[in-house]
């Protein structure tokens, strides 16, 4: 639609079109749309004005849109001309998303302010993304103003939403009009504003209000209290995102000796998928690598990258098209090196991926506004008036609150949802899903220098330093026992290295079990009754991670906290509702003789 950069006056212009600073006087939250992204340069002015404003709402989230992936080198050029502190500058430029398509996210200043950035076709990355604004910018820097994407961005704006319009060159006096009867058509009305002061021949600027039409919804305005049911990585990360939005959260463990997954392994590592056609799997697991680094508990992760063993052509195939930022194929040779051992063939290598220690990780996301309960099991969570309450297994009530997230891991909760029907089970919730449990075993072994790599290594199996000499090898199937376990495990691994090795000293690791669904994809999202798909008021579910509880925790929480506050999505709406939990219920009423 728009693709130039606007000059510092049409920023300024846009920013003062639609009453900025001012209107997020107080407010708890304030979400800011820009149609177009350019150079960064509204944003930065609004980053600074934020900060000296006495005034400032608490959470600043600007949504961006950019049809190409936006320049480090015009970021850069735009933060020269303006006064930004060198380490805010130097921020910005590390984390500016790379070059791939999807939702990226920056986060300053401790969370409060936050810039998602949407790189793709905007008629496909904006319904829904943003799905409540308090602010639209649209600088007008093209002559095609493209109908749809506008209609879209008008119909995110809130009641007392405004939007400025602000003109980048003269020349384009024709593509404003248009711009402006497209707004209107949307139910805006549309008013000049003066200049700025000292800028006769500076741009032209419109403000915009709703005159008609539906408004986008608001986020809650009482006082937000949440249960979160589950203490391993899914309840850890989902207490975490919404006590990082001032929410107050109960979290209720069942003690860490009844973990049945991945939260007493001794590491755990991203395995991002990446296939030629980018297909949904691939865009979420790089969604999902590059969101957690920006959030609570990066300081966990270990940023040690990832080696795909793969077939040369596959791995071409599987890269082509994507920055050398996000993954890159390489030869035995190349992978060998970023190894730091002899691999028996290339593949695909990944810096981003990292590892961590989940009770590291579970104790960074333990924040302030999260109460863990330790100790008791919940049994039940059922509707009791306008809370939701967990229940031990002697009825006994554990906590209450009027939001509740399942995220349960591995363990078996009930839900009522009303006093007058039994309990049921999840499983029957999710319909067809297929919610499956599948036993796995790691291993531990302290092999030579020759076989034990300093980044993650996947391909059959996979092989994870732990940093201490050790490496963490897995899984291994239970098919045939847990005592041949290790051994298998072992042959896997040096099945992917180039010579004979000598068998170190090999440990069972633990024995977990993995939730998966039909379609591998975790759920993430509003429960809904199976009959009327009607979504039930404040109960939602955080599960079936599949053994990538590193990938994907931080990402569905991330979602779930967002659906609550109507902030803009850490993913395209199509991907997000690619993990609602009611996707296969809906599959199965559009075909009722498939069930995935």
């Amino acid at each position: 639609m728009m693709t130039r950069s606007a000059p510092p006056g049409a920023a300024r212009a846009l920013l003062a079109a639609a009453g900025l600073p001012a209107r997020w006087a107080g407010a708890d939250a304030f979400t800011v749309l820009e149609l177009v992204l350019g150079d960064g340069g509204a944003f930065v002015d609004a980053l600074l004005a934020w900060r000296s404003d006495p005034a400032r709402c608490a959470r600043l989230h600007w949504a961006a849109l950019s049809p190409e992936p936006p320049s480090r080198d015009a970021l850069a050029a735009a933060l020269a001309c303006r006064d930004v502190p060198a380490e805010t500058s130097a921020r910005l430029l590390r984390s500016w998303p790379p070059a791939v398509p999807g939702v990226h996210r920056i986060e300053l200043d401790g969370g409060r302010v936050r810039i998602g950035i949407a790189i793709g076709p905007p008629r496909r990355m904006l319904p829904g993304w943003a799905p409540c604004a308090d602010a639209l910018l649209v600088a007008v820097q093209d002559d095609r103003p493209d109908p749809p994407v506008l209609r879209a961005a008008a119909a995110a704006l809130a009641a007392d939403g405004v939007a400025g319009i602000a003109l980048a060159d003269l020349a384009l006096r024709d593509a404003a009009c248009a711009t402006l009867g497209a707004l209107s058509a949307a139910g805006l009305r549309c008013e000049a504003q003066p200049a700025p002061s000292g800028s006769a021949d500076g741009p032209s600027a419109w403000r915009a209000v709703r005159a008609r039409g539906r408004a986008a919804p608001r986020r809650p305005a009482s006082a937000r209290d949440a249960l979160v049911v589950g203490g391993g990585l899914a309840g850890g990360a989902t207490a975490a995102a919404l006590a990082r939005r001032g929410w107050s959260v109960v979290r209720v463990d069942a003690g860490l000796q009844h973990a049945q997954a991945g939260t007493l392994q001794p590491v755990l590592a991203q395995h991002p998928s990446v296939s030629p056609d980018d297909a949904p799997l691939s865009r979420l697991t790089r969604a999902a690598t590059l969101l957690a680094p920006q959030v609570a508990g990066a300081d966990a992760l270990r940023p040690i990258g990832r080696v795909q063993c793969a077939e040369e052509a596959d791995a071409e195939g599987a890269a082509r098209g994507l920055h050398a930022d996000w993954v890159r194929a390489v030869d035995a040779v190349d992978a060998s090196s970023l190894a730091g051992v002899r691999l028996r063939r290339g593949g695909l290598w990944l810096p981003r991926a990292c590892s961590a220690d989940p009770l590291e990780l579970l104790e960074a996301w333990t924040l302030s506004g999260v109460r863990p309960l330790e100790g008791r099991r919940v049994v039940r969570v059922e509707r009791l008036g306008d809370a939701w309450r967990a229940l031990d297994d002697a009825g006994a009530t554990i906590a209450e609150a009027p939001v509740a997230v399942l995220a349960f891991g591995a363990g078996e909760v009930a839900v009522r949802t009303r006093p007058d029907v039994p309990p049921v089970s999840i499983a029957a919730l999710l319909g067809p899903a297929g919610l499956q449990r599948r036993p796995g075993t790691t291993t531990v072994a302290t092999p030579g220098a020759s076989a034990r790599p300093r980044c993650i290594v996947g391909g059959d199996g996979h092989a994870v330093p732990l940093g201490d000499g050790r490496l963490l090898l897995g899984p291994a199937g239970t098919q045939d026992g847990a005592d041949d376990a290790p051994a298998r495990a072992w042959r896997r691994w040096t099945g992917q290295l180039a010579g004979p090795v000598e068998a170190p000293p090999l440990v069972p690791g633990r024995t977990g079990v993995r939730v998966s669904t039909r379609d591998h994809l975790p759920i993430a999202g509003p429960l809904v009754e199976p009959g009327t798909l009607a979504p039930l008021d404040g109960l939602l579910v955080h599960a079936a991670l599949g053994g990538r509880g590193l990938l994907w925790a931080t990402l569905c929480a991330e979602l779930l906290a967002a659906t609550l506050e109507h902030e803009p999505l850490p993913v395209e709406r199509a991907l997000a509702r690619a993990l609602a939990p009611e996707r296969f219920l809906v599959r199965a009423l559009r075909r009722p003789d498939t069930v995935g």
